[in-house]
């Protein structure tokens, strides 16, 4: 009976441990900050993403991106989504595919509302 005590106690904190490891794992490189913005670790990552363009006609305008950069350039994903305009999705993605995703956290997440174009700007 003893032993299944401790072997109990064993999993329980293993499982404890594994999660905790997930959870610190996934923000080791979140920067919310940087979903727009270049930042200045590599020359790479100078470049950074185009400039938001919101602008639209209609709701068919309108994308959304769910990526960020790293201090040392590469694209991760991320749960926070950007509306924009197509144009705009489509060059953001352009930049992702010229830089690794190595070693980025994995997220599982929800998908985002559909972009609405209201007075002219994606949201």
């Amino acid at each position: 009976m003893r032993r299944m005590t401790i072997f109990t106690r064993l999993a329980l904190l293993a499982c404890v441990l594994f999660l905790g490891g997930c959870s610190k794992a996934q923000s080791l490189h979140v920067k919310p900050n940087t979903i727009d913005t270049p930042t200045a670790a590599s020359g790479a990552a100078k470049a950074g993403f185009p400039p938001v363009d919101r602008r639209c006609v209609e709701d068919t305008d309108c994308g959304t991106h769910h990526r960020y950069l790293t201090e040392d350039g590469r694209c991760c994903y991320t749960c926070e989504y950007r509306p924009g305009s197509k144009k705009w999705v489509k060059a953001v993605m352009a930049e992702c595919s010229k830089r690794s995703r190595e070693g980025c956290p994995m997220k599982k997440c929800v998908a985002p509302p559909s972009p609405k174009c209201v007075a002219g700007e994606c949201r």
